[in-house]
């Protein structure tokens, strides 16, 4: 808001401040998990920040595809924390600042962060395998076990082959 005065007259004028968004991430090569991505929203030239408003977190290279939207804090960051699990590749996000407070112009060019880059890799896998009996004898039935873990929250998926050594001989297949 700027004042001026001329003789008896007041004038009173609102200034709206363009703002510079910015996009971050938490880990930008990720093994197959969820990243948590963050923006920050500031006034340009006031380091100020805006008293609402949302950040919606879209596919630069598509922003129809929508991974999430997250409200404006006190310190002008927006954090996206639980975005759908991203497939193992590579994506490209951009922050868009969506303003509620009228100070702050949602519709300038640096309402758009810049294009985070985020690569998500494949987890890497532990299989142990155990046997029931422990010990067995000839031409008795055995039930082999295998488990397969990751060291982040998701449960592998696929198959597990059960090969005996020696002459290499594939003895089974399961899901």
């Amino acid at each position: 808001l700027t004042y001026h005065q001329q003789d008896d007259n007041v004038t009173l004028q609102r200034i709206v401040s363009n703002v510079t968004t910015t996009v971050t991430t938490n880990n930008a090569n990720a093994v197959f998990t969820t990243p948590v991505i963050r923006a920050q929203i500031l006034g340009q030239g006031s380091n100020l920040v805006p008293s609402g408003g949302t950040v919606t977190f879209v596919d630069a290279n598509n922003i129809a595809t929508v991974y999430g939207t997250a409200p404006i804090d006190g310190s002008g960051f927006a954090t996206l924390s639980s975005i759908p699990p991203l497939n193992v590749g590579s994506y490209n996000i951009k922050a868009l600042f969506n303003s509620t407070d009228g100070n702050f112009n949602s519709d300038a060019t640096g309402a758009q962060s810049n294009t985070l880059n985020q690569t998500i890799t494949r987890a890497s896998t532990t299989t142990s395998l155990s046997s029931n009996p422990a010990v067995w004898n000839f031409n008795q039935d055995i039930t082999f076990t295998a488990t397969v873990t990751t060291g982040v929250p998701v449960t592998p998926t696929g198959s597990v082959r059960f090969i005996r050594v020696g002459p290499n001989t594939v003895l089974g297949t399961v899901p």
